[in-house]
């Protein structure tokens, strides 16, 4: 007849031997580590998992966190470039701002080559993430010009796209992260506000165009309106697509001053209309105020 003395005793023996096999299969498993980490993939691993930390964690330590400051200067010092060399005055220098071209570009080259070559998170995972998306367009327009010949004019168009590096600065500030996060999870009300605008500028356009026009004009080959003040001597509200500059510029309460209605019912839609501007931009901009105040407490909190 088995005692508890004796189950207990059993059960201490089954408990040592259990941790006995447990510390040998832990033995063999770090001399398996060690033998694979003496191993060419071994070696390459750690050096891949150490780069990765490197470019990837600026926080991780004084090593990345000054490499994250020398890319952001460079950033800064080849968007300054590509401003000057703009100026008439300072194209006589293009050798030298070809040449920091030629190096930036290489060295923004590099940098996404060797995050591309060391990533965790998969290839394509790599590919498809939007700062890594920007990365690729900053770089890009250098290259393309060199695969093809094409007019001057149509090169700087694809020259401009440089300036996507200035988006780089998203990568190196949790800040800049912070408000795109906040703008992504507020895309409903941003939706709401676009939704809002594009039926007050079709709405108002429409009134513009129907109480300003004016009469046909066959000399000018144009409407025109009674005192009509216009530098072409025509109404500025011609069609509805015509009337949206005016719409644009009126709804968001910025005002140039380049159109404006001269009748009285005119200047009545056109009070209406900055006062619903108003109230178009201030209500989603409330609700995008309480969304980026929630994130912020979310993010002081964690």
């Amino acid at each position: 007849m088995t005692t508890p003395e004796d189950s207990a005793r059993s059960s201490n023996i089954g408990m040592r031997a259990a941790g006995r096999m447990k510390m040998s299969a832990n033995r063999a498993r770090d001399s398996i580590e060690k033998k694979n980490e003496n191993t060419f993939w071994g070696k390459w691993k750690t050096l891949s998992n150490q780069l990765e930390t490197l470019l990837e964690k600026p926080e991780s330590g004084p090593w990345a966190y000054g490499l994250a400051w020398t890319i952001v200067g460079m950033i800064g010092v080849s968007t300054f470039c590509f401003c000057a060399e703009t100026v008439p005055s300072l194209e006589a220098y293009d050798s030298i701002w070809h040449g920091s071209e030629i190096f930036f570009v290489i060295v923004f080259s590099l940098e996404y080559t060797i995050r591309f070559i060391v990533t965790s998170k998969g290839k394509m995972n790599f590919i498809l993430d939007t700062s890594n998306m920007i990365d690729a367009v900053a770089i890009l327009p250098f290259y393309i010009s060199l695969l093809f010949t094409m007019p001057i004019s149509d090169l700087r168009v694809i020259r401009v796209f440089r300036l996507m590096r200035v988006f780089k600065l998203i990568r190196f500030s949790q800040d800049l992260q912070f408000i795109v996060q906040g703008i992504s999870s507020t895309r409903t009300a941003f939706f709401l506000l676009g939704f809002l605008l594009m039926l007050a500028l079709i709405f108002f356009s429409f009134l513009m165009w129907f109480f300003e026009r004016g009469a046909w004009d066959a000399k000018l080959n144009c409407y025109v309106r009674p005192g009509e003040v216009h530098f072409t001597g025509c109404s500025p509200y011609q069609s509805v697509p015509d009337s949206l500059w005016w719409a644009v510029t009126t709804l968001t309460t910025v005002g140039y001053g380049d159109t404006f209605p001269l009748s009285g019912p005119g200047r009545a839609i056109c009070g209406v209309s900055m006062v619903t501007g108003i109230l178009c931009i201030a209500l989603p901009t409330t609700h995008l105020g309480v969304e980026f105040a929630g994130l912020y407490e979310e993010k002081k909190a964690a």
